[in-house]
């Protein structure tokens, strides 16, 4: 690695341990909704979530569509497309993953990032709290929480400069910042 990049990757493990304070935060989200619609709701929408018939086919579909909404938004700005997009899974630490291959301007990795954590995560929600669904609110909640280790990613990306361009590492979370050169 030279100068002109910046390795903001950790171990998979490790991620798991900088995700914490994201995680705490998400906790605010079944509180506001007990709050909003009353702990009965709340409670209503967790057994829903985690009965049988709801929670694996959910939680193993969102896995995946999580990685696919990834790839897919990453696929949008990278030079080859899905030739750029690898689909996988770390047997070592049970993690499905998406990953491309390519360097992206930095907010179109951002962005890549931030969506499966907005689309299955925070918009369900929201539409769960504004129309007192605590089936959605619960299911928004968990898979706000799943991505996490995403929104970790974000946050070590804020203090880059725009016009940085990004690459996904290949076996570790998070990415390679490429800086561009200067011109003398």
């Amino acid at each position: 690695m030279n100068s002109s990049e910046k390795d903001l990757s950790v171990s998979m493990a490790k991620v798991n341990v900088l995700m914490l304070p994201f995680a705490l935060a998400t906790l605010l989200m079944p509180v506001l909704f007990g709050l909003l619609h009353g702990k009965e709701s709340l409670l209503n929408g967790f057994d829903d979530f985690f009965s049988l018939k709801v929670f694996l086919p959910a939680f193993v579909l969102g896995i995946f569509v999580h990685e696919f909404i990834h790839g897919f938004t990453w696929a949008l700005f990278s030079p080859a497309k899905w030739r750029d997009i690898r689909f996988g899974f770390q047997v070592k630490m049970f993690t499905p993953y998406a990953h491309c291959t390519v360097p992206l301007k930095l907010r179109h990795y951002a962005l890549g990032a931030l969506m499966p954590g907005l689309i299955l995560g925070i918009l369900p929600f929201i539409f769960g709290l504004s129309v007192n669904n605590p089936l959605f609110a619960v299911a928004g909640f968990i898979f706000t929480f799943v991505a996490c280790g995403d929104f970790w990613i974000l946050y070590s990306l804020r203090n880059e400069p725009r016009e940085a361009m990004v690459k996904d590492h290949p076996t570790n979370a998070g990415c390679v910042v490429y800086y561009p050169e200067k011109s003398a």
